[in-house]
């Protein structure tokens, strides 16, 4: 039997902000001080037969409930769409205004920028719909790295100024294994063979530049430059988070203090430093030419399928967890090759958790979905204690704490959703 053909169109709009406004990620207060890189949406719209199925990915910290009900809220009759038909992601950079209210602690939302981002989405999104579709082919590919590090560490550490205290910090942790590829999909028009867009993956944290206080797509939108410079075409270029909760780039440095020279020599090692600019354009580089020169397949088969299951907080928290659910979604181009997205910050580990339950599929990991609660962390990170399982609540509104066997939550989720058959 002949595959039903699938068809595609793309969009990107500039969402950099209009005013200096504080940004996300740091709790900061001030506005911010310049614009190392600009902000941006991408989408693609997918249509198969009966299925019609969009893909958003914006260069924020988070994107949140109240961003995605005031878009569709805000969308023409003609052009509604149920929020099952899309999934959003955010790139996770630390250097966007916020767009998430429930996160007050993070960053302030600023009305002006949040209407800019909605109106810009409104605008993406009847553009997906009114361009003319093009059939597409789809190809794929997978790489390992090795320029980011678990971020999580049994360090010594001076708390309160003068108290030095061994605990699970953030600190390089290069003996943890990690799972650190890059996915990349293309779709391609079958008429010219040309790019309509690109949906790549990486897992790490787009953190630590030289200053704080500057408006940055940081790796995402340096990697979408390097692909468009090298297609000689402004096509958009879609980036989803990878499993990157306990995850982060590599970059050390020496002591330039009493204390850290004191914490290096207890530790054994250095701890993370911030770029030079030096230092962020090499590894930005080797970030590049991987994605950009990663071998691609043709996939055949495309079959697209989605399927959306969630769980309430209560299950994962104790008392006093947040009103809101977790989801997950699965987004199958194949019966062989699924993207897996949860709307929270997914530690490293939940990986090969998710890939058990399916193992005849290639699973693309993808967080930072939706509208994400926060950190998900390991059974194991529970009884350690640590960021991502306990001091990230207080910067997150979150008064509750994770109850046990989070993994088999997980696991059984997995094991539920819509799955290749």
């Amino acid at each position: 039997m002949t595959p039903t053909p699938l068809f595609a169109t793309s969009a990107t709009l500039d969402i950099t902000p209009h005013i200096k406004i504080p940004i996300g990620g740091y709790g900061h207060k001030d506005a911010y001080q310049d614009i190392e890189s600009h902000l941006e949406i991408n989408g693609v719209w997918l249509s198969q037969g009966d299925h019609q199925l969009a893909l958003l990915s914006l260069d924020t910290l988070y994107t949140s409930d109240a961003l995605i009900n005031e878009t569709l809220n805000r969308l023409p009759s003609e052009y509604k769409l149920d929020r099952s038909q899309i999934m959003w992601g955010s790139s996770h950079t630390h250097y966007a205004p916020m767009l998430d209210p429930s996160k007050p602690k993070l960053g302030p939302v600023h009305p002006d920028y949040f209407d800019q981002c909605i109106s810009a989405c409104v605008q993406l999104l009847i553009d997906l719909q009114t361009q003319p579709l093009e059939k597409v082919d789809v190809t794929y590919g997978k790489i390992k790295t090795d320029l980011s590090v678990c971020r999580r560490h049994s360090a010594w550490n001076i708390v309160k100024k003068i108290h030095l205290r061994k605990s699970m910090t953030i600190f390089p942790n290069p003996e943890k294994n990690i799972h650190e590829s890059i996915h990349k999909l293309t779709l391609s028009k079958k008429s010219d063979n040309t790019p309509l867009a690109t949906i790549w993956t990486y897992p790490s944290h787009p953190t630590n530049l030289p200053s704080s206080k500057v408006v940055s797509s940081h790796f995402p939108g340096a990697v979408r430059q390097t692909m468009r410079e090298k297609e000689d075409s402004q096509y958009p270029i879609l980036f989803f988070q990878g499993f990157s909760g306990d995850i982060k780039a590599h970059h050390t440095g020496q002591p330039t203090s009493w204390k850290q020279s004191l914490l290096y020599k207890l530790n054994k090692s250095a701890n993370f430093q911030n770029f030079t600019h030096h230092t962020y354009r090499k590894w930005v580089a080797k970030l590049s030419k991987a994605v950009s020169t990663l071998s691609i397949k043709k996939q055949r088969g495309i079959h697209l399928k989605t399927t959306q299951i969630s769980e309430p907080l209560s299950t994962f928290f104790s008392d006093r967890a947040p009103d809101q659910d977790i989801q997950m979604v699965a987004f199958q181009w194949t019966p062989s090759l699924v993207m897996i997205g949860l709307s929270a910050e997914v530690v490293s580990d939940y990986v090969p958790i998710i890939e058990a339950c399916h193992p005849s599929a290639t699973i693309i990991p993808i967080g930072c979905i939706n509208h994400s609660y926060g950190y998900l962390p390991t059974d194991q990170m529970v009884e350690e204690g640590g960021y991502e399982s306990d001091e990230f609540r207080k910067p997150f509104s979150i008064k509750a704490q994770f109850k046990k066997n989070l993994e088999a939550t997980i696991q059984k989720m997995a094991q539920t959703i819509c799955t290749p058959n």
